[in-house]
């Protein structure tokens, strides 16, 4: 009889197989939200500014790290203009467990009775001048062991109290949207913000340095085998808890070993997006090396998450305008302020909010592209972009169609008072004409032996009045035919 299964063996054992190296490996979780308008974006900058004990701007070391190209390095030239971007880092300092951010937390896992420790070390605030606004909590783990890693990535992102995490910080229990209403209250009183993207779900930023450990703790010799690559590059990009089996695929499409889309930087180096977020995964990197252990890290966590959350702005930008289309094509007739706020917010998007290319140097485009494809960017600015055009053009038919009722209007307006005039002006220019001749033709009035006499003459003006009038009648009926 063959043995039953063990229900608490580890379904993924490969995973125990790798070691996280602490100092490449960090996990930021993302919150995008929508303000009020441009002036609230103002409000925050200056309440930024004030706390300047609290808050750091680090536009300045972008500016110095961020591989932009030439127009797109206008939104960190330009901070305070409403195109710009503002980004601020807290100050972490010896605080109390009220205040906004805690320095150190606790997290349970609501599914698990675990506990794993976390540390906050890390928050950023992106402001960016169309009312689009998102803050970065970079966290990260104390121990090597990828598992706990993966937990993390999978739970952490969820701000539902079912599934999301609580935290502990100096025994009082809270969750990270608490957190992250008390971060934003701290600048501005009152619910001033609007979440967007994912519902009640965090984006992920994952970047995370894997060693391979053998027996006796000893590293093996040789590269990873792409099969365990492909294994580890799909549970990271599935963003799955450690003991969920993933099958991965095979046959014709086994070269696409991820659902998302990936490109590998260099040996054993790659980068995953899917539609929930990003990672940048390196395996058997030696971290010694100024590169790997500094250089990179620095880059990943300036420069290449620049032009994620770029993108991603981008994406959110495009989206508020398709928004503001389809309401005003809701009705009918477009009013002149719908049309007046389309337009602004067109310009606005044009100018500010959409760029065909971030990068000038080749792994960031490479990276950009990677990103943008899978927010589909270019493709949802395209249907945008033709929904603009379609309601120009049902604005310019509705200004044509007005004009059209106006003409028409007018000339109706001009054959009524040509009739009013045919019927009006011929009895009376008749019954002028014959007066006129009876004038000089009245016996007894200005001639003394021939001429009409008065009566004859009063009867001979009520005819010609009548015949007048009659003719006014067929003449206007003639006008309105025409």
């Amino acid at each position: 009889m063959t043995p039953a299964a063990d229900p608490e063996a580890p379904k993924n054992s490969w995973i125990e197989g790798f070691r996280v190296e602490r100092q490449g490996s960090f996990l930021r979780l993302i919150f995008s939200f929508r303000m009020g308008d441009s002036g609230c974006v103002q409000s925050l900058r200056a309440a930024l500014a004030e706390q300047g004990a609290d808050w750091t701007s680090i536009v300045p070391s972008l500016r110095a790290e961020a591989r932009l190209a030439e127009h797109a390095a206008e939104l960190l030239r330009e901070s305070d203009s409403p195109g710009g971007l503002t980004v601020h880092k807290w100050n972490f300092r010896d605080r109390k467990s009220t205040d906004p951010i805690p320095a150190r937390a606790r997290v349970r896992f609501t599914k698990h009775a675990e506990e794993v420790d976390f540390a906050i070390d890390r928050v950023e605030l992106w402001l960016f001048g169309l009312g689009f606004g998102y803050v970065a909590l970079e966290v990260s783990l104390a121990g090597p062991e990828l598992r706990r890693w993966l937990e993390m990535l999978h739970w952490a992102r969820h701000l539902d109290s079912g599934r999301g995490p609580k935290l502990r910080v100096a025994d009082v229990e809270t969750t990270l949207e608490e957190v992250l209403r008390r971060v934003l209250t701290s600048l501005s009183p009152g619910d001033w913000w609007e979440a967007i993207d994912i519902p009640r779900t965090l984006r992920s930023y994952l970047c995370l340095s894997v060693s391979r450990v053998g027996h006796l703790g000893l590293a093996p010799v040789g590269r990873c085998a792409p099969e365990l690559q492909r294994q580890l590059l799909y549970q990271i990009c599935e963003q799955a808890p450690p003991h969920r089996l993933l099958h991965l695929p095979t046959g014709a499409g086994r070269g696409d070993y991820v659902r998302g889309d990936s490109f590998e930087y260099s040996d054993g180096v790659h980068f995953v997006a899917s539609r929930e977020g990003v990672a940048y995964v390196a395996i058997d990197r030696d971290m010694g090396e100024e590169f790997w252990g500094n250089t990179m890290v620095n880059h990943l966590r300036a420069s290449y998450f620049l032009h994620y959350l770029a993108t991603q702005y981008q994406r959110h930008a495009i989206e508020g305008l398709r928004r503001a289309v389809e309401s005003a094509e809701r009705d009918q007739r477009i009013s002149d302020e719908e049309w007046r706020k389309v337009k602004e917010h067109s310009t606005r998007v044009r100018s500010a909010g959409f760029f065909v290319e971030l990068a000038r140097t080749n792994n960031h485009a490479r990276f950009e592209r990677l990103v943008r494809d899978m927010a589909q960017v270019d493709r949802l600015f395209d249907l945008t972009t033709r929904a603009v055009d379609d309601l120009v053009a049902m604005k310019i038919e509705g200004i044509e169609a007005e004009q059209a009722r106006r003409q028409t209007e007018q000339a109706r307006r001009q054959q009524e008072l040509q009739e009013r005039w045919a019927w009006i002006g011929t009895p009376i220019a008749a019954t002028s004409l014959c007066l006129g001749f009876m004038s000089m033709n009245l016996r007894g009035w200005t001639t003394e032996g021939e001429g009409l006499s008065i009566d004859r003459a009063f009867l001979l003006v009520l005819g010609v009045a009548a015949i007048g009038a009659l003719a006014g009648i067929l003449i206007a009926r003639k006008f309105r035919r025409l």
